[in-house]
């Protein structure tokens, strides 16, 4: 009789259209963060038959510089990212899809820190070594422009972090240690920072 009325959400009806998703997690934009959050809504939103519409929902609350759900797309990214290997078999589109995933994960990066969320440099940081270690056994060529770009990144998002008074001394190591590392090649490529 007590947990009557805190009965669990129906998400598959929330789900089932984007304006009904919209309504439950930004109605009141006080709980969103609490939503996204919740266990029971992150593991009906990844196992529902509607997860590309919920994901759109999410990230287009995410690109208009909502913080809860930027976070989120940050997660998800990098939870696609790591299990892609269980997904994908098939060599070239495993590549296709990791690259897919890391170069989200840095967009969805770079507009957090538009929005002052420096300490999401790191995220971003990481996701570029990951990105450019993808391509480390592909030739450079006018088709591997990522390469050069992820070095680009690599140097950027470190330099943001160092600067950004994050009292992180492990991270900021880090990220002097990338700059140290990736520097040289970025030089020798002639990539802009």
């Amino acid at each position: 009789m007590f947990g009557l009325f805190n009965s669990k959400p129906n998400y598959e009806e929330i789900f089932a259209s984007q304006e009904k998703t919209r309504s439950f997690i930004y109605a009141d934009r006080a709980k969103t963060s609490s939503i996204l959050g919740d266990n029971s809504f992150i593991e009906a939103w990844l196992d529902s038959r509607n997860v590309g519409q919920v994901t759109a929902v999410i990230e287009h609350e995410a690109m208009q510089g909502d913080i809860p759900s930027l976070k989120q797309m940050i997660w998800v990214s990098d939870l696609y990212f790591e299990d892609a290997t269980n997904n994908f078999k098939d060599k070239g589109q495993l590549l296709e899809m990791q690259t897919m995933y890391l170069q989200d994960r840095i967009k969805y990066c770079s507009k957090a820190i538009e929005f002052g969320l420096k300490d999401q440099s790191y995220y971003a940081l990481v996701s570029s070594v990951k990105l450019y270690s993808l391509y480390g056994n592909i030739p450079l060529s006018n088709q591997n422009s990522a390469a050069p770009k992820a070095l680009e990144n690599i140097i950027k998002f470190a330099e943001i972090l160092i600067k950004s008074g994050i009292n992180e001394p492990e991270l900021i190591q880090d990220a002097k240690n990338a700059i140290a590392h990736y520097g040289p090649m970025a030089k020798l490529l002639g990539t802009k920072f």
